[in-house]
Formats: structure tokens, C-alpha cells, sequence
């Protein structure tokens, strides 16, 4: 019984990877965050040994439209997860769909803004919302809540269905701003997809801008508690990969990151919504903790910035870019360093070491 249990996990694994090479081909921007994927591919799950662990903020439905997205390919590769999403009806479908898996937690909670810590100071302790706190976050309802099904232009039941505008509904952000700034790109013209619209709610022909008010007129907000994560992940020793996209708001998230007691083996986050002068200092507060961009430069353009701790990078088969700029050294990264390096008995090897 052990023997067959053991060879259906190998070829669920086998499987997975399977299913991750295809995405890649049928989806470019997943192969062009080919970092994460290596990184994915070195991290072992084996039966004897705990699962490792993957924390995901802003994490969505990971549905079909999910190709490209790091936690639900570390999902399916056998990670145990903590999935936080904010919006109620994205979680609902989140919870619904790892209702029945004892490895995957979801949590509808927000990572409430704090203030950062000043310069480039790594914090000593982690600072978290008041208990009982909450904030209002804002998204885009499809749903009739601001009255515009039957517009000319922000009917949102003209997205639905429609692949290439499921993004609509997945921008959940705390600043109303960073929403209506993506009306932008609904501007354009788009017949084809308002006959199909027009067609489907059987209703008369729609002019060509039909989507031009979808997302400034259906902007509302709901409040939700506010989460803290050394709270949330007392229980837990070793984090294998933390993921973020928090939609502008990834470095405050990343300041409230128990770093002092859990360092993250690999970090992905969203920073083409950060201003210039934040992302600049979430990259020197990383380079002092021992952190090394595992792609490229990570600049604000990338899609992701992918960071690999430096005992994780050394790990890693094969050449990674490394950046320009070294980690700096000192008292803060020796810290850091001491609590993420594995352990030194056990009879294991340096690589069984690092893969426990």
C-alpha cells in the first residue's frame, strides 16, 4: 500500500509539471517568468518530510484565467498554502474551490496599510493593524450594485465572457485612483465584443465604445478585517515562497512581513503599480536582507520581480542572473541569513538540508 501510494504522488508530480510545461507554451508570459518556475522545480515535496509553504496575498479565484499566476502553479505542484483574498465574492469561489484539500487555507482578510519604516532599515518587529480593524477595499462590480446595467457604455455584464477583459474584476485595491486609472484602456474601440454583448442580453445594438465606463461607473467598496501575519502564520517555521499582488500596495505588505522570525526562501510581487521612489526602497531594503533578484534587474516594467534568498539562489541548478549590485553585508543581513540557513545536523546533506 505504501509502495503504490508513493507512485501515484510521483506521477500527480509528474503530472503537474507536465501541465506547467503546456501552459508555458500556450501562454508567453508565463514562459518568459521562467525564474519562478525553475525555482518551483528544485522544491521537492516528498512524503516523509513536511509540504512546503507557499503564502500568497491577493490571491484571486485561481481559476481557468489564472495560467500565469506563481501560487496556483505551487498549488498544483503539492504546496501546502495560506491564500489570503480581500474581495468577497472572488474568495467565495477561492474557498469553494479548495473546500475539500486539507493543505490549502484561504482567509478573507486584507493587508491593511501601515506606516513604512523609515529609509532602508530592515524592521526588528513586525508592526500590525489595531485587532478588529478594518478598511474599505475597493474593486469592480459586475453585479448592478451602482444601477448601470443598461448603460451605452458601463453595462459590466459586457465583460463577462468576454477572455480577454477578465481582468476587469480582479483589480481589488485600496485606492479608488489606481482603479479608474485602467479605464484607459477600455477607451479604444470595440465593436465585435459589443455586438456580442448586445446580442447575448438581447438588447438593441450597442455603439462601439460600450466598455468605455465599465470600470469608473461600477468602482464600490466593501469593508473588510484587516489581517496580521505574524499572527496568522505563528505556527508556522519556514515559508518556501511568498507571492503578492497587491495591486500598488506590495511593499507596504512587505513591510508588515515578519522578516524578524520568517524569511521567505523566494518572494514574487507586482511592483509595476509601486511609485518609483517606493519600488527603489523595497529593492535596497531586500539587496540588506540577503536577497538577490533572480531575473534581470527586477525593475518596476517586469510583471513580476522574482527575489530569491541567497542560500535559495546557490541551490538553484544552473545559472541565475545575478544583480549589479551585491547584498549589502552587515549586522541586519548576518541576522536574516542565520535564521533562513538550514541546519547543520540531522545526518542530511547540505542540499537535504535546504529541500527540508
Amino acid at each position: 500500500e505504501a509502495t503504490a501510494t508513493m507512485v501515484i504522488r510521483r506521477w500527480r508530480r509528474r503530472a503537474g509539471l507536465v501541465l506547467l510545461a503546456l501552459q508555458c507554451l500556450l501562454h508567453p508570459r508565463v514562459s518568459r517568468s521562467s525564474a519562478w518556475h525553475k525555482y518551483l522545480r528544485t522544491v521537492r515535496v516528498h512524503r516523509d518530510r513536511p509540504r512546503p509553504l507557499l503564502v500568497q496575498i491577493g490571491a484571486n479565484d485561481h481559476g481557468d484565467r489564472s495560467a500565469y499566476d506563481p501560487g496556483r502553479h505551487a498549488v498544483g505542484l503539492g504546496f501546502r498554502a495560506v491564500l489570503y483574498e480581500p474581495v468577497p465574492f472572488t474568495y467565495a469561489k477561492l474557498a469553494k474551490r479548495y473546500a475539500h484539500s486539507s493543505r490549502v487555507r484561504t482567509v478573507n482578510s486584507l493587508i491593511c496599510d501601515v506606516a513604512l519604516p523609515p529609509g532602508d532599515d530592515v524592521p526588528d518587529t513586525t508592526v500590525c493593524p489595531p485587532a478588529g480593524s478594518a478598511k474599505p477595499i475597493f474593486f469592480v462590480s459586475i453585479d448592478n450594485a451602482t444601477g448601470t446595467h443598461g448603460s451605452e457604455t458601463a453595462d459590466a455584464r459586457c465583460v463577462t465572457g468576454e477572455s480577454q477583459y477578465h481582468w476587469v474584476t480582479e483589480l481589488p485595491s485600496l485606492d479608488r485612483k489606481h482603479l479608474a486609472r485602467h479605464s484607459t484602456f477600455l477607451t479604444r474601440r470595440t465593436p465585435d465584443v459589443c455586438e456580442r454583448c448586445a446580442e447575448r442580453l438581447g438588447r438593441p445594438p450597442l455603439g462601439p465604445h460600450c466598455l468605455r465606463d465599465v470600470i469608473r461607473d461600477n468602482i464600490v467598496n466593501t469593508s473588510v478585517p484587516c489581517a496580521c501575519l505574524d499572527a496568522d502564520l505563528r505556527n508556522e517555521s519556514v515559508v518556501d515562497f511568498l507571492v503578492i499582488d497587491a495591486e500598488g500596495h506590495d511593499d507596504f505588505v512587505l513591510a508588515q512581513w515578519p522578516f524578524s522570525r520568517l524569511v521567505p526562501r523566494a518572494i514574487v510581487f507586482e511592483g509595476k503599480h509601486v511609485p518609483p521612489e517606493r519600488y527603489a526602497a523595497v529593492k535596497r531594503r531586500l539587496l540588506a536582507m540577503g536577497y538577490q533578484c533572480a531575473k534581470g534587474k527586477c525593475s518596476r516594467t517586469n510583471a513580476f520581480s522574482f527575489w530569491l534568498f541567497n542560500t535559495t539562489l546557490a541551490k538553484l541548478r544552473g545559472p541565475v542572473v545575478s544583480p549589479s549590485r551585491s547584498p549589502r553585508t552587515g549586522p541586519q543581513a548576518a541576522s536574516v541569513q542565520a535564521r533562513a540557513a538550514p541546519g547543520n545536523g540531522d545526518g542530511l546533506s547540505e542540499k537535504e538540508q535546504w529541500l527540508r
